[in-house]
């Protein structure tokens, strides 16, 4: 919003600035430098507008895409907590490899590597006793880590 007011405000100066200067020539020779920089700003703030938009629905999809992700994880989290069935691997492989996809295609391959990689994540004990479940836990925990950084980074 602030970039389209600079474009009035300059928009306005040079357009001033022309007629002021052209006491003697008639209304079309005014018209003729005029209508040039009536038609660029007008242009320059359509396309500042857009550019405006595109971010902020890019950052919607990202902050959305990460929230579900987030959500997702959380859920699964929840399933490896339950030592009384099987832990999910697969739906854990399968949710890993969504979000790398996401993150590939929203933010680029060096979230990947940051997903990946537990660097900065705090350890934490959990009371879960079955081996194979605490392990499938704490991976789902350092992603979830990972995304929740993510998330307030994108924040604007």
């Amino acid at each position: 919003m602030i970039n389209v007011a600079i474009n009035v405000l300059i928009l306005t100066t040079a357009t001033l600035g022309v007629c002021l200067s052209m006491k003697r020539e008639g209304l079309r020779s005014k018209l003729n430098y005029i209508v040039p920089f009536v038609v660029l700003g007008l242009a320059t703030l359509t396309l500042t507008e857009l550019r405006s938009y595109r971010t902020q629905s890019r950052s919607r999809t990202v902050l959305e895409g990460l929230g579900s992700l987030i959500s997702d994880g959380r859920q699964l989290q929840l399933r490896c907590a339950d030592e009384s069935s099987p832990p999910p691997q697969q739906e854990v492989n399968r949710w890993k490899s969504k979000a790398e996809t996401f993150l590939r295609v929203h933010l680029g391959d060096m979230y990947v590597s940051r997903f990946r990689n537990p660097a900065g994540v705090p350890t934490i004990a959990t009371t879960i006793q079955s081996n194979p479940h605490a392990k499938l836990w704490f991976t789902i925990y350092l992603r979830l880590a990972k995304l929740d950084e993510f998330f307030k980074e994108n924040v604007k």
